[in-house]
């Protein structure tokens, strides 16, 4: 079993009498090289770790990827947050540099935690307070990455 694969069953194990969350949604703009994540409820890891594995299913990993977690009810806890960074890491070994992500929410925990520690790795993603400041950086880091 690869370790990309032990991370996730090892997350996904730990979540076992969690149900997951009904309210996620996901669009894929293949006209702006986008994915929009919409959370209406709780998110835990295991509807992350459902993101990035579609994402790289699909064949747009590097794709810019925008989650509205606004009325996102209960977020992923922080202990969630290292092993859904290192399950990403290894994608990107498999993948190749993933695309931007920014996340407009409440700076809590656990995404302050994440952009941290994804900042670390040399992972794209910012936190913002409003929709219009993460498009338009998602817009300028996409531009950025097509030029490399």
């Amino acid at each position: 079993m690869s370790s990309a694969v032990h991370v996730r069953f090892s997350i996904i194990a730990r979540l076992s009498t969690v149900a997951i969350a009904l309210g996620v949604t996901y669009e894929r703009l293949d006209e702006i090289r986008r994915i929009v994540v919409t959370v209406t409820g709780p998110l835990h890891a295991a509807d992350i770790l459902s993101v990035v594995d579609r994402q790289a299913d699909e064949g747009i990993w590097d794709y810019g990827c925008l989650y509205d977690a606004r009325r996102m009810t209960i977020w992923p806890s922080t202990a969630d947050v290292a092993p859904i960074a290192r399950y990403v890491q290894q994608l990107v070994t498999v993948h190749g540099r993933r695309g931007p992500v920014a996340v407009v929410a409440d700076r809590v925990g656990s995404v302050e935690v994440y952009a941290r520690l994804s900042k670390h790795l040399g992972l794209q993603f910012e936190v913002f307070d409003e929709i219009r400041d993460a498009e338009r950086w998602l817009f300028q880091a996409s531009l950025r990455m097509d030029r490399k």
